[in-house]
């Protein structure tokens, strides 16, 4: 089988393999996609359940506090038992006592400072007379009396018990438009009898519901209801359906008992509030819960058939780049049998590699021949000629003439020379060596420190050098070379007109988790137009810098560590001139 395709055009064979990756990339592209997309959708699914619970939890969460506050009758007079007295009184007479209003009206006051957004509040008699305070321009028509009412005979009847109550119109504003309210009813018992004496009741603006539903809304046609227990609508975002029956499918919907569900293009969320009975249903359209996903999947198909076509037309493009070469090189090797082309290898196959190994097989022979003859013998003179050419220039060859001088110089008790020639030495041999392009800063100050003694042995008592970088600094790595240009700058460019009390300082330091180090001169400054010019060289990187000056050792490092390192020139005019470098402090592993 191998034998056989090894037999097949070596353009086939690409047309082939890029065939079966372009078909496998579509494959696996396809099916990752497909994984994205169920999973976007299902995400999109959860957040429009999760915002229907956290609403739904948050209206039973209110449920339950206007529940609580339906017990002040009893926390409010549970010292006086005056109140059940004069409210078992009412009952007989249905006359308000003034005593009894005064109660009541504590009661609500002190509903009113706990949830501001209560609309109104009603106590009632078992007769169904009742006192009420109102906390807006609603009010009550003159008369009301609910004792027929089911929730009032099923509050009396509750024993003590909480009873919800769902969206109905129970007053009007002062322009004579209808309020609608949802509500909370207690009945008041007197358990030492036990008796039922009355029912308070607690109503709240159903636009209070707006403030947990409004939030849940994804899309702009999207409807939200609030259904009670007897199927009577107690919120919709569409204020005109308000306190009418749930549609037949929409009752449907409500009694399925799946949270998510799909109808006729609407995804339908369901919750139901255990606290109240109610159930919360949202209902949003298909393409817009979905319009920013099928949005992504347009401009994935787009971008991907562009991928697609471009990357054809590349690979296309690709194989006949390959192919051309190769066949203008077999043309151009058969011509050039007898040229001096490198040594091929052999194959026995009949594809183009075949042809160009046999062809070029041919040729080596002759290469061969060439390379024996003429070019190893060529070879072999240059490489004397460039050996003689590093014996000449051997550094060993400065290091054994410097030995000698310094051996001179100690037999002729010349100590001075000896220590000068040994620091050069020194110096040339750590320039020169090959350790690498980073030492420690403790070799750096060491090579300064030799350096120093022979600046000091030529200007002997012109300036003073004094070097201060803490031991604790020795380990740091940094470039090599890096510090003595500094040095060598400030003595020959700040010190220059200084013609005694010269003074050099090298400072060392750890700011967090860099170095800085300091080479600070008390010689002439300079002018801010000088400086400027300064630093504007050594930041220009368009310039070529072959020496080992500021401009070299300020490229160096924000090469080696990035631009927020280097170098900075500070400089005053006939006071000081201040170079510091600023590395990150690294140790060697």
């Amino acid at each position: 089988m191998l034998k056989l395709f090894n037999n097949v055009p070596l353009f086939r064979k690409l047309m082939f393999v890029f065939g079966f990756v372009f078909a496998l990339t579509v494959l696996m592209s396809f099916v990752n996609y497909r994984n994205y997309y169920d999973d976007k959708q299902q995400m999109t699914l959860n957040v429009l359940s999760q915002s229907n619970v956290q609403a739904g939890n948050k209206i039973d969460e209110y449920l339950t506090d206007i529940s609580g506050l339906l017990k002040l009758p009893y926390v409010l007079n549970r010292n006086d038992s005056s109140f059940m007295e004069l409210l078992a009184e009412y009952n007989r007479t249905n006359t308000l006592d003034y005593q009894l209003k005064v109660a009541f009206n504590d009661i609500y006051s002190n509903v009113y400072e706990l949830k501001r957004s209560v609309e109104s509040e009603f106590i009632f008699n078992i007769n169904g007379a009742n006192d009420s305070a109102f906390y807006d321009d609603s009010n009550i028509e003159a008369g009301y009396n609910p004792s027929g009412e089911a929730w009032f005979v099923q509050a009396i009847q509750s024993g003590g018990k909480p009873v919800v109550i769902g969206a109905r119109v129970l007053s009007t504003l002062g322009n004579g438009q209808p309020v609608y309210t949802f509500s909370v009813a207690r009945a008041i018992v007197d358990y030492l009898q036990p008796a039922t004496l009355g029912v308070m009741r607690i109503n709240t603006n159903v636009n209070e519901l707006d403030k947990y539903l409004r939030p849940t809304i994804l899309t702009p046609s999207q409807r939200i209801q609030l259904i009670d227990a007897d199927g009577m609508t107690v919120y919709d975002n569409q204020k005109q359906n308000m306190m009418k029956p749930a549609p037949d499918d929409m009752k449907a919907v409500i009694h399925s008992g799946r949270d998510i569900s799909r109808s006729n293009g609407w995804i339908v969320s369901r919750h139901h509030l255990p606290f109240s009975g109610w159930t919360l249903v949202s209902m949003v359209p298909e393409k817009e819960l979905y319009k920013d996903l099928n949005r992504t999947t347009r401009f994935v198909l787009i971008v991907t058939g562009a991928v697609l076509l471009a990357t054809t037309f590349l690979l296309l493009l690709l194989t006949v780049n390959i192919m051309a070469p190769i066949r203008r090189l077999m043309t151009h090797m058969k011509r050039m049998e007898l040229g001096d082309f490198s040594q091929g290898t052999l194959e026995d196959r009949k594809d183009e590699f075949g042809v160009l190994s046999n062809n070029f097989s041919k040729m080596a022979k002759q290469i061969k021949k060439l390379i024996d003859e003429v070019y190893l013998e060529k070879l072999t003179q240059k490489e004397l000629e460039l050996q003689m050419l590093q014996y000449q220039i051997n550094p060993h060859f400065l290091y054994n003439t410097l030995e000698s001088i310094q051996m001179m110089a100690i037999i002729n008790k010349d100590r001075e020379t000896a220590e000068m020639v040994q620091a050069l030495g020194k110096i040339l041999r750590y320039s020169i060596s090959s350790k690498g392009d980073y030492v420690k800063l403790g070799e750096e100050v060491e090579l300064l420190g030799d350096y120093i003694k022979l600046q000091q042995q030529r200007f002997e008592d012109l300036y003073r050098i004094q070097l201060d970088i803490p031991d604790e600094l020795a380990d740091a790595v940094v470039p090599r070379l890096m510090l003595q240009p500094l040095v060598e700058n400030a003595i020959y460019h700040g010190l220059r007109n200084k013609e005694e009390g010269g003074r050099v300082d090298i400072r060392g330091r750890r700011e967090g988790h860099d170095i800085i180090l300091e080479v600070q001169d008390n010689g002439t400054g300079m002018e801010e137009e000088e400086l400027r010019r300064l630093r504007q060289y050594i930041e220009d990187d368009s310039e070529e810098s072959h020496s080992i000056g500021l401009k070299n050792v300020n490229k160096r490092i924000r090469l080696y560590y990035g631009d927020e390192f280097g170098i900075r020139i500070d400089s005053v005019a006939g006071t000081a001139t201040t170079m510091s470098i600023r590395l990150p402090y690294l140790l060697r592993d």
